[in-house]
């Protein structure tokens, strides 16, 4: 649940990914490389993924954060992300507990 403590950090967090997601379209039209150098959109994309990770921690938006706040007792349920997220279609299974 986010707070009001939240929202600005959780606003970067949506700006990043908005960066992430325009750098890796460019990198995509225009390729790894332009003109010989590297295209510098490919640095965008690497920096903008690291502090997806980072921000994304604090919100526990990964697998391994959620596994482990399910462990401090929050009741939250791992999912399997499906090949169709690259695309940025969602299609997140809960992962059943095993018995």
């Amino acid at each position: 649940m986010l707070t009001a403590w939240d929202v600005d950090l959780f606003g970067a967090f949506c700006a990043v990914g908005v960066a992430n997601r325009d750098a890796l379209l460019d990198v995509e039209a225009r390729g790894a490389t332009i003109e010989g150098r590297r295209n510098p959109a490919w640095r965008v994309t690497r920096e903008s993924a690291t502090q997806l990770v980072s921000i994304g921690g604090r919100f526990d938006l990964s697998p391994s954060d959620r596994a482990s706040a399910q462990g401090r007792g929050c009741g939250l349920r791992p999912f399997r992300r499906s090949p169709d997220r690259l695309t940025g279609d969602r299609h997140d299974e809960p992962v059943e507990a095993a018995s």
